[in-house]
């Protein structure tokens, strides 16, 4: 029984380690507040699907001074070249300023074929607060 627990204890300490502080957070498909430590990258990732027209694009860009761009990429769904119109993840990865900065950032999947006035298919209104590390 004992060596069961310290096993499984072990485990745990280990699944922890390799985890949880290693990477920067993630916001898997977010909404409302993302609360996000002090000078830390932090990554937004949302579905796309280019091959069908449709991109996430910033309507409206967080201060910098709070939350900085660092990067934009996309990662195609595996198979996703034997598909027409397959999707993947849109990742923003950006890196917080100090603690305290508040501000907010307005995301728009919208259509890149070139039609005007199209609205967006969607639209994430997110607000980036940065707290102490």
């Amino acid at each position: 029984m004992r060596r069961a627990l310290a096993t499984a204890l072990l485990a745990s300490a280990l699944l922890a380690g390799c985890g949880g502080g290693g990477g920067p957070k993630t916001f898997h498909d977010p909404h409302g507040t993302l609360n996000v430590k002090a000078g830390k990258e932090f990554r937004v990732v949302l579905r796309e699907s280019p091959p069908t027209g449709y991109a996430w694009r910033f309507q409206r860009a967080p201060d910098p001074v709070v939350a900085r761009v660092v990067k934009s990429s996309f990662k195609p769904e595996p198979g996703a070249e034997n598909r027409a119109g397959a999707g993947g993840d849109r990742t923003i990865a950006l890196r917080a300023g100090r603690a305290g900065g508040r501000t907010e950032m307005v995301l728009v999947c919208v259509f890149t074929g070139g039609e005007r006035g199209r609205r967006p298919a969607d639209t994430r209104r997110l607000r980036v607060d940065v707290g102490d590390g």
